[in-house]
């Protein structure tokens, strides 16, 4: 109860200070787990995400920056010349390129969004990692209509040495928590590997897997006794025949089955448990139903924005109809009584200001005359502009990914596309596949059809 009412005296007392100064950009203090602090993002200075390329970046949210690769001597892992370059723009709340997640999210209001927001426990320059993120393998046992489908493979394809988790050794003995992505992480087998390193050498780092809550068998249940497991569960309907949509593969009822079996572990420990929702076309109605939920649960909730595929982003309905979920959401009510629910809908309410900046972004856009090209006239408008020699090789391999398709795209959103800085546009097309070029024009509202 005191830690509730701290939180809502030092809320109130954010919310004088932006009012005197007229600064929004404070807003973001009131969502921090560290006292006022200038600098918002210290993930550069004290954390490593591991990528399922073998590349290093300082984050999850961040998968442009290269920090480290793990092919390269471990020395090479964290005290890098590209960290340092990441560290000092940070300091000035930099938040170009690489960083635009968060930047996005700021802008949108949408704080508890920030994916800084999760480095905020230590501030201070070391010489080696405070936290680490793995996302070595991208295994997993569902196909979701969500994922791009790098992110859900059949088989496992780690690029990472045998010997990674003897390697990590020397790092785990000073983390306070290691994070785990997938695919999922229970299949993965090197996790398990560095999940015993960490039991082991350092029993009191916190774990935290976000798992798809589908997979518990007796080695994950004799895994639990040994280490400080915290979970991030997804869950993205509360109906059976919605989130068997949403979740290909899944069987609802067991994934109810296993969550209480996660709830009563994280119960008897005292560690919390978080739900993850993907807000899309498919299950927007039922946000307030996930709200009341967890607050029934009294379990914490988290909305991860969902920009790709375009077809099920919420971000990319009509105006009309993010302007009915908005009102919406904001003629619901629910008690905060507690922590955790005052929280949950905090998070609630950070989601309406994500949807109130799509709605206005959609409203713009439907002010925007729709383009419509061939797939050379559209690489002629892109790169018409830049010196042939530079960008020849992008431009070829983008018409071949384009042959024989017709592009749509709202005039706005061609502009913005035009203005990506032409060397890390043709680098991104030369280096990509072509699932992946066609996923970030997706995120530029590119309709493509053959």
């Amino acid at each position: 109860m005191m830690r509730f009412i701290l939180l809502k005296i030092y809320v109130a007392v954010i919310r004088i200070i932006v009012l005197l100064t007229g600064n929004k950009a404070l807003k973001i203090q009131a969502y921090r787990n560290t006292f006022f602090k200038k600098q918002i993002c210290f993930a550069a200075q004290n954390n490593m995400f591991f990528s399922p390329s073998g590349k290093i970046y300082p984050c999850c949210f961040n998968r442009k920056d290269v920090v480290g690769d793990v092919h390269a001597s471990e020395k090479q892992w964290f005290e890098t010349k590209e960290r340092a370059h990441l560290q000092n723009k940070l300091k000035k709340n930099d938040f170009s390129e690489g960083c635009a997640f968060c930047k996005e999210a700021i802008h949108a209001g949408n704080y508890v969004a920030t994916g800084s927001l999760a480095y905020d426990s230590w501030s201070k320059n070391t010489h080696e990692p405070k936290s680490m993120e793995f996302e070595t393998d991208t295994i997993c046992n569902l196909q979701c209509v969500m994922c791009p489908d790098e992110f859900h493979t059949t088989k496992s394809h780690s690029v990472y040495p045998p010997n990674f988790h003897e390697t990590l050794k020397p790092w785990i003995k000073n983390l306070k928590w290691a994070k785990f992505y997938g695919g999922e992480p229970f299949i993965v087998p090197d996790y398990y590997r560095i999940w015993d390193h960490l039991i082991s050498e350092n029993p009191d780092c916190i774990i935290k897997v976000q798992t798809n809550g589908t997979i518990l068998n007796e080695r994950i249940k004799a895994l639990l006794t040994k280490g400080k497991f915290w979970f991030m569960i997804s869950l993205d309907s509360l109906r059976p025949e919605v989130y068997q949509k949403i979740r290909i593969g899944a069987d609802f009822e067991k994934w109810k089955s296993n969550f209480h079996y996660f709830l009563n572990y994280s119960r008897q420990n005292k560690f919390p448990l978080n739900i993850a929702v993907c807000p899309m076309t498919l299950n927007a109605s039922e946000m307030l139903d996930m709200v009341e939920f967890c607050n029934e649960h009294h379990i914490h909730i988290n909305f991860n924005l969902l920009t790709s595929p375009s077809s099920l982003s919420i971000k990319n309905l009509p105006s009309a109809k993010i302007q009915l979920l908005i009102d919406q959401f904001l003629n619901s009510k629910f008690r905060t009584n507690t922590y955790v629910r005052y929280q949950n809908i905090r998070h609630f309410k950070s989601l309406i200001h994500q949807l109130q900046v799509w709605h206005k972004e959609a409203l713009e856009s439907e002010q925007s005359p729709m383009l419509e090209y061939d797939a050379n006239d559209f690489c002629r408008h892109l790169f018409g502009q830049l010196p042939e020699e530079e960008m020849q090789n992008a431009e070829k391999k983008l018409r071949m990914v384009l042959s024989g398709r017709k592009i749509k795209i709202r005039e706005n959103q061609f502009e913005k596309l035009k203005v990506v800085h032409p060397g890390k546009l043709s680098a991104f097309i030369e280096t990509s596949s072509s699932e992946e070029i066609l996923n970030r024009l997706d995120e530029y509202a590119v309709i493509i059809t053959d």
